[in-house]
């Protein structure tokens, strides 16, 4: 299907997000000079003014808005989130362009107006850029939560259905505006980001090499009442992952609660992840892939603080240090 889209106002919903996130706010703009897009022309869009944003989804920042008329360049279409404004108008797919002012970015593809709705566009490439694009997935929503210096960060209410399933068709961003995404990262119940990405999307997970749990959970957060984790075999979600490259790596920085504590039943000696992560890697090649660093007396909240830099770091095969925080252990699955 080509041609004009059939669009919805601002107020129309996508699963409970208010679709005005896709139209005009204004926050900053990226400078011109960062465009690198010389690209196709004779697209146009709209029932603008269009969000541009910084990665092909609205939890990601607004860096410019896209007018009515028509399109300086496109560059290249990615997939991201999936964006509905009707029943017959809905896409997965962003184009990454250059506004009137000069400015890049992503629009999601339901914006253009000559692009086939809902696939790729032949006559466009597909966006690539330099490894390293990273994500992190918040465990909920509080001021006080620390936040990994990655690239995107989704909010609990966009990876989330709180029903053990992933948010209605939510997808990790392919790309930013200059890297591609290939590390994902949680802390506490966003390790269940990961998760989900793994099962549900695994074409997907495909791009990434580097997966980082920050303090992910006890044994009873794994497996206690409640628990989403024992709805998904992690292990083998993990194992299959990994089985894709040898250069994969799953890092897991483990403070106080993933040590586990003793209790009336005995030490656990990090319990959760041992049952829950390890059973079907255990033994395996794919262990020395898994590398778990012990921060026995490490706060929950300060593993990312301390350690949320290594997000940008591509695949780990060495436990982070930071000042004044002891390294009790490093080892394989």
């Amino acid at each position: 299907m080509t041609g004009q889209r059939v669009r919805a106002v601002p107020s129309a919903r996508r699963g409970g997000v208010v679709l005005a996130a896709l139209f005009a706010v204004t926050v900053g703009l990226i400078p011109a000079t960062n465009s690198k897009a010389v690209a196709a022309t004779g697209y146009t869009v709209s029932n603008g003014p269009w969000n541009v944003r910084s990665c092909a989804s609205t939890v990601c920042e607004v860096v410019a808005t896209m007018p009515t008329g028509p399109i300086p360049d496109l560059a290249c279409q990615a997939m991201g989130e999936f964006v509905t404004l009707s029943q017959s108008a809905r896409s997965g797919i962003w184009d990454k362009i250059r506004t009137p002012s000069g400015d890049v970015g992503f629009v999601t593809d339901l914006a253009v107006n000559e692009t086939p709705l809902g696939v790729y566009d032949s006559r466009l490439p597909h966006c690539t850029g330099t490894a390293g694009g990273s994500v992190y997935y918040q465990p909920r929503y509080s001021t006080t939560d620390p936040v990994a210096p990655s690239d995107v960060t989704i909010p609990l209410t966009a990876w989330s259905n709180g029903s053990c399933a992933p948010a209605s068709d939510y997808n990790i961003p392919e790309v930013t505006t200059a890297r591609v995404v290939t590390t994902i990262s949680g802390w506490s119940l966003g390790r269940l980001g990961p998760t989900y990405l793994l099962y549900w999307n695994f074409t997907r997970a495909k791009q990434v090499n580097s997966i980082v749990l920050f303090d992910p959970g006890s044994y009873d957060d794994y497996f206690g009442s409640g628990s989403c984790d024992k709805s998904y075999d992690q292990s083998a979600l993990y194992k299959n992952w990994l089985s894709l490259s040898t250069n994969n790596r799953l890092l897991i920085l483990a403070g106080k609660v993933t040590k586990d504590a003793q209790t009336a039943v005995g030490p656990y000696a990090h319990r959760g992840i041992q049952e829950a992560l390890f059973p079907k890697i255990r033994g395996t090649a794919q262990a020395n892939q898994v590398l778990v660093c012990n921060y026995d007396d490490l706060d929950h909240y300060a593993v990312p603080t301390k350690f949320g830099s290594v997000v940008r770091n591509g695949p780990q095969s060495t436990c982070p240090v930071a000042p004044g925080v002891r390294l009790y252990a490093a080892w394989h699955p």
